[in-house]
């Protein structure tokens, strides 16, 4: 091997391979560190064996650098890779993807699993893909309770009512969890609550709290009512805004019509009384929080509904916090 690359490994603590026989690069991507990847990546003429290949697998798993980079919630290994060219959907030997892997995984406190998913699909990975025992990313981000991603895995095409081998859906692993905005959010975007699992029990059997019976109990009327309905000219649905994840919200809210909907939703919101979507007004009012966190609507509101048509100008629109919450 190179002598300058070695004094990498070196510096770097990183061996040939590891007790698990983990390629360098894949302690790397686990360790996050960035220089030795790009001293292994780095061709250099007449050295052959310094050339290293991005997509190489392990022996153990079968996973690539990428895998092992997102499993381990490394932003900037992720983004490293992906630019040198690392295959975003290579699968291991259980079909699962770098995005199963961020899924999956521990969840770190400070939230960077969750940042390397909507990475990962910023960049094109493809959310439809189910391990071998049946699991996709939404099975793993509903088992925890995160509407942020749920929403961007919904936007991605994730396959919604997928079974895993024990015939649960991502719905039962909400409802049992008791995560009521997942829960609706998930019965807006079309799953269906009728589905058993293995053990004969759909997901409204497994639910242990009142309220979330409730939601399954009015879901039906009140998701029929919410679909048909269309705000202003627009042709969005109430539904719409409930499944929208950030950048659909943000291009629903440039709408004159949806922006002004959404106001009058929070303002005439009553949580003492049943507001005029059920359980879904509460949902739909923190749309309008999320929206009012990110867009900054420079004139007042009299200015915003004299506009010759129904579109805001971009350069009334700044930026500000995230969304989807």
């Amino acid at each position: 091997m190179h002598k300058k690359l070695q004094q990498v490994f070196k510096s770097a603590c990183v061996s040939n391979k590891n007790h698990y026989k983990k390629p360098p690069l894949h302690q790397a991507a686990e360790n996050n560190q960035i220089e030795v990847m790009k001293g292994l990546l780095r061709k250099e003429e007449g050295k052959e064996d310094v050339d290293v290949d991005v997509n190489a697998v392990e022996d153990r798993n079968k996973e690539t650098a990428l895998h092992f980079a997102a499993g381990y919630g490394h932003i900037e290994a992720v983004e490293f890779l992906l630019a040198a060219g690392a295959d975003i959907d290579a699968k291991n030997k259980y079909d699962e993807t770098p995005l199963s892997c961020a899924s999956r995984d521990h969840q770190d406190s400070q939230g960077h699993h969750m940042e390397v998913a909507k990475m990962l699909l910023d960049n094109g990975a493809d959310a439809r893909i189910a391990s071998k025992f049946g699991y996709t990313p939404l099975h793993w981000w509903a088992r925890r309770g995160h509407m942020d991603i749920i929403r961007d895995l919904l936007a991605a095409g994730v396959g919604i009512n997928v079974a895993n081998d024990y015939g649960d859906t991502a719905l039962h692993w909400s409802a049992k969890r008791s995560y009521r905005g997942v829960v609706m959010i998930l019965l807006a975007a079309g799953a269906d609550p009728s589905l058993m699992n293995m053990y004969s029990q759909t997901p409204a059997d497994l639910v242990q709290t009142p309220g979330i019976e409730k939601i399954f109990k009015d879901a039906g009327a009140i998701l029929q009512k919410m679909r048909e309905e269309k705000i202003g000219k627009s042709g969005i649905s109430p539904i719409d805004i409930v499944i929208a994840n950030e950048a659909n919200l943000i291009r629903y809210a440039h709408d004159v019509d949806v922006y002004q909907w959404l106001q009058g939703q929070f303002y005439y919101y009553d949580p003492l009384e049943q507001g005029s979507y059920g359980d879904y007004s509460e949902l739909i009012c923190s749309r309008y929080q999320t929206i009012n966190g990110r867009i900054c609507i420079a004139n007042d509101a009299n200015k915003v509904t004299a506009q010759p048509n129904t579109q805001l100008d971009a350069t009334q629109i700044a930026g500000g916090s995230g969304l989807g919450k």
